[in-house]
């Protein structure tokens, strides 16, 4: 069972970028330089607490730093003094007018007395059966455990209809805020799992909320959450959230729906000649435009989402612990994409490797040169060539199990190589063998952010920032 809830955390950690986070697509290449001093939490900047932990990933917006803190907090921290400069909700209610609160506030009452009326219900209904059965055929009791019937239907159709719009307890290691914003230069953009999707602009001015509907039951590989993160591409904010769906970035509006979604992967996106496409975790190869899904069958990765290079898409991994537990390898499999008409796109196989590990691959893998690296739960690096597929162990660059479990894809940074794992500590390498292990900090399950000289960490209950520059 542990090894099942650990499966689930383990779509958390993908990547992000300074201005249009991808979680859990891929490991991202940056520019510049990391800050010169930071191996130590004593070389903070600033390090801030958080109001609650979180699986996702910040992202630099607005001169600012910005993430989710359980269950649907958004927050903006000022990026030079970790200053909180706003805070806002992410609920159901959020997505309301004012009239509609009104309205929505009294349905939420409704439903709180129909709980209680059920606990109340079901007892008296359980001590009429037992009564029955010490007089069977009584008449008035089978009238009465009747009566009880009805009226326990009814009140859990009211607690039942009601429950997609709340935010219940706490999802064990999931969460509601596994999914990391996305950003453009305007606004921040935000989901989490309650299916609320909402723009904010740089002073935290909502500009507008919506409901994209309760996640998918069951998602692929665990039993409840999501985890996939939103994608900023040719004026869209693609959520991927029990559906693939599309909305006009500016207000909010429906612009199509898709193929169901329960992967806890995000989308990759690539630009094929005149046509944008969609790869899906599970395979699908769907046009941005207008949701229509050209092929099927690329990929199958419940945990992590595929890489895009140019117009070849790389898919690194697969069912994760169940292949693992089951006996059956992971693979790691390109394609070639080519556009055969207007807007029409086929995908041709270039290659198919086994990567021979016996650990899970929960972490999307990052360009590095001429080849992928990807990196196991256990902190086994591998190398994907990226012509052939060759995959070759670099076991001798960190070694199984010194960095701890990772969850966490790696970046890159002044060309070297960077892991974070949930123990706390970070290796830094490149793809010589040169090699430094760091530590130990607290847990860090999400990617770590590089922006203008700049390092910015989120652990489960903190926000660090190594570094000023500007």
């Amino acid at each position: 069972m542990m090894r099942l809830l650990l499966s689930a955390l383990i779509a958390c950690l993908w990547s992000s970028v300074a201005t249009a986070s991808e979680f859990r697509n891929a490991g991202v290449a940056y520019d510049g330089h990391p800050p010169a001093q930071w191996k130590a939490l004593t070389d903070a900047t600033w390090k801030v607490p958080t109001s609650s932990w979180s699986n996702s990933s910040p992202v630099v917006f607005a001169g600012m730093v910005c993430g989710l803190s359980e269950p649907t907090t958004v927050w903006c921290l000022d990026g030079a003094t970790g200053r909180t400069r706003w805070t806002a909700t992410n609920d159901y209610q959020d997505t309301l007018s004012a009239d509609e609160r009104v309205s929505f506030a009294a349905r939420r009452e409704q439903a709180a007395v129909a709980e209680k009326d059920v606990a109340g219900l079901q007892a008296q209904y359980g001590a009429a059966r037992r009564a029955l059965r010490a007089a069977p055929g009584d008449a008035t009791i089978t009238a009465q455990i009747a009566d009880l019937s009805s009226k326990l239907a009814s009140a859990r159709a009211l607690v039942d209809g009601f429950a997609p719009f709340l935010t219940p307890p706490n999802r064990e290691i999931i969460g509601y805020t596994t999914h990391t914003p996305a950003s453009d230069s305007a606004r921040l953009y935000v989901l989490t799992g309650n299916g609320v999707v909402s723009a904010f602009d740089a002073s935290g001015k909502r500009v507008w909320s919506r409901w994209a509907g309760p996640a998918a039951k069951p998602p692929r590989g665990y039993m409840i959450g999501s985890g996939a993160s939103l994608v900023l591409v040719d004026g869209m904010l693609i959520v991927p959230h029990a559906q693939l769906m599309a909305l006009d970035a500016a207000t909010g509006r429906e612009l199509w729906r898709s193929v169901p979604y329960a992967d806890f992967g995000t989308p990759a996106v690539a630009h094929v000649g005149h046509t944008t496409v969609l790869l899906t975790p599970s395979g699908e190869l769907v046009r941005a435009v207008d949701g229509y899904v050209l092929s099927k069958g690329l990929g199958d990765l419940w945990f992590a989402g595929p890489q895009v290079i140019g117009n070849d898409v790389f898919y690194v991994g697969g069912h994760a612990e169940h292949q693992i537990e089951t006996g059956q390898p992971l693979h790691a499999v390109s394609w070639r994409l080519a556009e055969v008409g207007p807007g029409d796109v086929r995908a041709t196989k270039r290659w198919d490797q086994v990567v021979p590990t016996k650990e899970p691959l929960y972490t999307s893998p990052v360009v590095a040169g001429d080849a992928l690296i990807s990196v196991d739960r256990g902190a086994n690096v591998w190398r994907v060539d990226q012509a052939s597929g060759a995959v070759t162990a670099m076991t001798k660059v960190l070694g199984a199990g010194k960095l701890g479990l990772v969850y966490s894809s790696p970046v890159v940074v002044d060309g070297r190589v960077w892991v974070a794992s949930e123990s706390g500590a970070i290796g830094v390498f490149n793809v010589a063998g040169d090699a430094e292990q760091l530590g130990a900090w607290e847990a860090v399950r999400s990617t770590m952010v590089f922006d203008h000289g700049r390092l910015f960490v989120r652990t489960l209950d903190h926000v660090l920032c190594f570094g000023g520059g500007s």
